[in-house]
């Protein structure tokens, strides 16, 4: 073999050598550009999730502070015989009614984005408003000393948090529902994002091998020909 037919082996094996090294570049590039994909997407239901969680978190605590806020009211009657009594169980009743209503008011704008119904959410703040105003006009003879007693002042009450509790605990249900399902389907998303990276990966370095192969084969055949 010549000096000139070594010099253009030479050049020939070069560009060959500089060709793969573009493929195996372009295939880095495109399994770091799936990469950050996939790590952007997984941010993105992350965040999704957590709003979810504290959706979650809020309905649970609503859910809470309704029945300690009716226990407060009961023990406004109960135990509210003198007037300090009166005055400290009843400020736990607002504190605590107010409570629920922030939970709820909360509750109402991290609907839309868990999927709630909003005008379900509505009604709740609405009714808790109205359940709150009946209990403070059944309250006041009790308060003022009226002669009307603790049994007389809950009957005129009596079950209007019933329906209210269920509903509250019907939306903390949901909640509760959503989270697990986006759970479920951002690790359903996730395992189908790993298999397709996977498999693009294997496939690209299978090309890259065969091509690599095809060029060593090729270079050799035009060496032994000469």
């Amino acid at each position: 073999m010549t000096f000139t037919e070594r010099s253009q082996d030479s050049r020939t094996l070069i560009r060959l050598v500089g060709f793969v090294l573009l493929l195996v570049l372009l295939n880095s590039i495109a399994g770091l550009v799936a990469i950050r994909y996939t790590h952007t997407s997984y941010q993105e239901a992350l965040a999704q999730l957590r709003d979810l969680a504290e959706t979650r978190d809020l309905a649970r605590s609503a859910q809470i502070q309704f029945k300690i806020q009716v226990q407060e009211w009961k023990n406004t009657l109960l135990r509210g015989n003198d007037a300090d009594d009166l005055q400290r169980y009843r400020a736990a009743f607002e504190q605590r009614s107010k409570t629920v209503s922030e939970l709820l008011a909360k509750l109402r704008e991290h609907a839309a984005t868990a999927e709630l119904p909003e005008a379900d959410i509505d009604d709740l703040l609405r009714r808790h408003a109205a359940m709150l105003a009946s209990y403070r006009q059944a309250l006041a003879p009790f308060t003022e000393n009226a002669g009307q007693t603790p049994r007389e002042t809950d009957q005129q009450v009596r079950g209007i948090d019933r329906r209210l509790a269920v509903d509250i605990d019907r939306i903390g249900d949901m909640t509760n529902t959503r989270a697990l399902t986006l759970q479920q389907r951002l690790e359903q998303a996730s395992r189908e994002r790993y298999e397709t990276v996977f498999l693009y990966s294997v496939i690209a370095n299978l090309l890259v091998a065969a091509l690599v192969l095809l060029i060593l084969l090729t270079s050799l055949s035009a060496m032994r020909q000469r």
